[in-house]
């Protein structure tokens, strides 16, 4: 794996556990009241997104499990369509996506 690559799995991940950390401790209620969170959690898959659009297509085809489309999309989403975002869906790819996406690069590190 070239060096950029690597820079950029090593980036996303730190984004990941920004948003790790914005929802640790919070229920959905917590989370839905929270604005700053809400906007914490939003930057950073609008970060995440920016930064997958960066990866080489041939990394993007190696590991095709990993839902890069999606990623993409919703930092498409994030960016022009803030208003119409659905907070209860940024929740669950926050709570249940995005731990899923670290382990599965950091396995890809680890190769």
């Amino acid at each position: 794996m070239d060096e950029l690559t690597r820079a950029l799995l090593t980036k996303i991940i730190y984004r990941a556990n920004r948003i790790i950390r914005y929802v640790s401790g919070c229920s959905l209620e917590m989370f839905l009241d929270n604005e700053m969170a809400q906007d914490g959690v939003c930057m950073n898959l609008l970060n995440i997104g920016e930064l997958v659009k960066q990866l080489p297509q041939s990394v993007r085809q190696q590991y095709a499990d990993i839902p890069w489309k999606k990623i993409t999309g919703l930092r498409d989403i994030t960016a022009h369509g803030y208003d119409s975002l659905r907070i209860n869906d940024i929740w669950g790819t926050a709570t249940k996506d995005v731990p899923v996406l670290i382990c599965r690069i950091k396995t890809i590190l680890e190769e």
